[in-house]
């Protein structure tokens, strides 16, 4: 009896996997029609669960909150974006990838307060498990919300915070394009003094980095 069923049981899988790929051929001709999109996306989403197949269900999720997207629907495309984090909160790269696809439709949608703070969350956790290249990653998003929501000095701030760890841990070429973001900043807010000051650290380590790389 529990070989029958685990017969049958694979081969409703099988069957299910199939049509999942068969509802993903059909959203890929139909391109052009966002309700059938829409309706393939949603056929795979309950397919998956029935499969339990998480990963699947999370991207389904991402690809429907892109749909919601092209409707100008934020509001439903972080919901699904939601949906999609809570089906993979024990992968921390597709964690990461979730919560940074939630900032930009919070950044659209100009709610720049929970883009912080998911921007915040993201530094942190790349801080916790000392990945010193994802923390000067996430700084520069941090600071790159900052100035979407017109707070200049908190901008700055994250991005001396980035470029203060890519040279620690000598990022040569990313604390370059660091100090290229900040100087064009001070040039254009008339502030060269800042702009040599900046400059001149960086000359001041560049030996420490060179030899390090």
């Amino acid at each position: 009896g529990i070989k029958n069923y685990t017969q049958a049981s694979k081969r409703t899988r099988l069957k299910e996997f199939s049509q999942i790929n068969t509802n993903e051929a059909l959203r890929l001709k139909n391109r052009d029609n966002l309700k059938s999109q829409s309706d393939y996306i949603q056929s795979n989403i309950h397919l998956n669960n029935q499969t339990q197949n998480k990963e699947d269900a999370a991207f389904a999720f991402q690809q429907m909150a892109q749909i919601n997207l092209e409707r100008k629907d934020k509001s439903a495309a972080i919901n699904n974006l939601e949906n999609a984090l809570e089906l993979v909160m024990d992968e921390p790269e597709e964690t990461s990838k979730i919560k940074e696809e939630m900032v930009k439709v919070y950044v659209a949608d100009e709610q720049y307060e929970k883009a912080i703070t998911i921007n915040q969350s993201l530094v942190k956790e790349a801080q916790k498990t000392a990945n010193p290249v994802k923390e000067v990653n996430q700084l520069q998003n941090l600071s790159q919300t900052y100035f979407q929501a017109n707070e200049a000095e908190k901008a700055i701030s994250s991005l001396k915070d980035a470029y203060s760890v890519a040279v620690k841990n000598n990022q040569t070429l990313e604390a370059r394009n660091i100090l290229q973001k900040l100087t064009q900043f001070y040039q254009d807010k008339k502030k060269s003094k800042e702009a040599m000051e900046a400059y001149a650290d960086f000359i001041t380590r560049l030996d420490t980095l060179i030899k390090a790389d």
